[in-house]
């Protein structure tokens, strides 16, 4: 179905749009129960709620199993990185906690397992109410027939003189006569009685699961209902082919214009590409009916949204009134650029660095307004609202360094790639090398990238700061692609008039002064 990138198969349901009043999840949720064998993207620009609505529409799965008393499905999350896949998972829990399913209990549990452990503080190692609602463990009974066992495994067992792949077990004790397995057990083994998964691939396409799944007698006891794959924008195609063979479904959370994959390799006929990319396009929004569109932002006022809109979603993403009740006042929120001078920087520039640190303290002297929660609150901006994003790790390294000497430790700082799915009131964004010729040798590519400007100005809520050399940009393109990557940040280099979704060059001095 992905390779040949045919429609979703979800019975009757042909076009995958919103209710008329907007909502998502029941639509999703429906589709996603009608998925027969199948898959189903979920493109989530900026801010528009991918996984409020990817852990809804799990959780919402999971409790009506639960509240039916058999047949429960089994879920997978997956991602390119645990941060991605806990993200979903601790989202999903959360939203279970919260629906009060303890009447419908019974006895009953959901059984969850997180494959590796969780390296947290012990105040936050559990959820209020997990006790109650889900079972932890990865089920693997401690004994076989009588003996201690380990779990099961499918290979060539390195206790054994054959040398043919066969089921063992795994830590199996040399010393005792512990009768081979004649193959997995439903529900000890293979995670079969886990309800919620969260792992990486690599379970997956490990020969235990693939032989299982692949067996005619007893595959689908281990096969998951749904796998969910997060951040599928940066996940490969061919990754997601080969987990496809252990579950049922596969749904899609992600959007090829954000970050694209962290190691790439370079393959002809678009085997290189994400599935995501492979299945929408690099440059398209997926349409209704190949898949849904999440194309309301919450996070960014109309001023930053109308950048991101034009510029990378075709004039599609709308905003929630929500985003315009957040405000620093005393300037004109939305995106600016601050021209610096310098030459020979490539990876770092001391010169960009003073001018992050000059913005900050400009903006600490203004004040934050907050109507979002009910109530409207005004307070200083403080260090918690900034963000600052650096192109290269050294520029990050240096940024660090001198925000803490200056007495701003609390300001976070890293490159794109750290802070796709969080946000801030404030994002500063430096672009470090003086010009093209001074980007690192392979990174020309990388800085101009649309996806990574992208990610770096919609982490922003209301104001979005552009720090560079004017020199970067005044380049000759060699290829087209490298022409439309210029435009993007061309934008943010030019005085535009206002409505137009930028507000200009950032002041040198007094930035209050000038826009009262």
């Amino acid at each position: 179905e992905i390779i040949e990138k045919n429609k979703p198969k979800t019975g009757g349901i042909t076009t995958y749009c919103p209710t008329e009043t907007g909502d998502l999840i029941e639509p999703a949720l429906e589709t996603v129960e009608n998925l027969d064998r199948s898959y189903l993207p979920i493109q989530g620009p900026p801010g528009t709620g991918k996984t409020y609505l990817g852990s809804r529409v799990i959780s919402k799965l999971l409790a009506k199993g639960l509240k039916r008393g058999n047949n429960m499905p089994r879920v997978a999350i997956v991602s390119q990185s645990w941060d991605g896949i806990d993200n979903l998972f601790r989202a999903t829990i959360d939203e279970l906690c919260g629906m009060r399913l303890q009447s419908e209990l019974e006895g009953r549990n959901i059984n969850i397992y997180r494959a590796k452990p969780l390296k947290l503080p012990k105040e936050k190692k559990r959820f209020d109410g997990v006790n109650e609602l889900f079972r932890k463990g990865n089920g693997v009974p401690k004994k076989y027939n009588g003996f201690d066992r380990g779990a099961i495994k499918y290979g060539v067992n390195p206790d054994s003189p054959q040398e043919e792949e066969e089921w063992y077990f795994e830590k199996r004790s040399p010393t005792k006569n512990i009768p081979e397995p004649g193959g997995p057990i439903k529900g000890p083994d293979l995670h079969s009685s886990t309800h919620l998964l969260a792992t990486t691939s690599w379970f997956f396409v490990g020969g235990g699961m693939r032989e299982a799944c692949r067996e005619e007698i007893y595959g689908n006891d281990f096969k998951f209902d749904y796998i969910f794959i997060d951040e599928a924008g940066q996940f490969s195609l061919a990754e997601a082919l080969a987990i496809s063979h252990a579950t049922k479904n596969i749904v899609l959370l992600g959007d090829p214009k954000q970050l694209p994959q962290v190691v790439k390799a370079s393959h002809e006929g678009g085997a290189d590409l994400s599935v995501m990319e492979y299945l929408i396009g690099k440059d398209k929004n997926v349409d209704s009916s190949m898949g849904f569109y999440l194309g309301t932002t919450w996070r960014m006022r109309p001023e930053v949204t109308m950048y991101i809109s034009e510029q990378f979603y075709d004039h599609d993403l709308n905003l929630n009134e929500i985003c315009s009740r957040r405000e620093i006042l005393g300037v004109r929120n939305g995106l600016y650029f601050s021209e610096v001078e310098h030459e020979e920087c490539s990876r770092s520039s001391t010169i960009e660095v003073g001018r992050v640190v000059e913005i900050i303290e400009d903006l600490l002297m203004m004040t934050f307004k907050d109507s979002t929660g009910g109530m409207e609150v005004e307070r200083m901006v403080a260090q918690s609202d900034f963000m600052v994003v650096a192109a290269f790790n050294d520029q990050v390294g240096m940024l660090t360094s001198k925000l803490r000497e200056e007495g701003y430790p609390d300001v976070r700082v890293g490159t794109v790639d750290r802070f796709q799915g969080q946000e801030a009131p404030i994002v500063i964004y430096s672009l470090t090398s003086s010009n093209k010729e001074q980007i690192p040798a392979g990174r020309t590519e990388f800085l101009f990238m649309p996806n990574r400007t992208n990610v770096a100005v919609s982490r922003a809520q209301c104001l979005a700061v552009v720090v560079g050399a004017k020199d970067l940009i005044d380049t000759q393109p060699k290829t087209i692609s490298e022409m439309e990557a210029l435009n993007n940040l061309c934008r943010a280099f030019q005085d535009v008039e206002e409505g137009k979704g930028l507000s200009g060059e950032w002041p040198a001095t007094n930035p209050a002064a000038q826009f009262k």
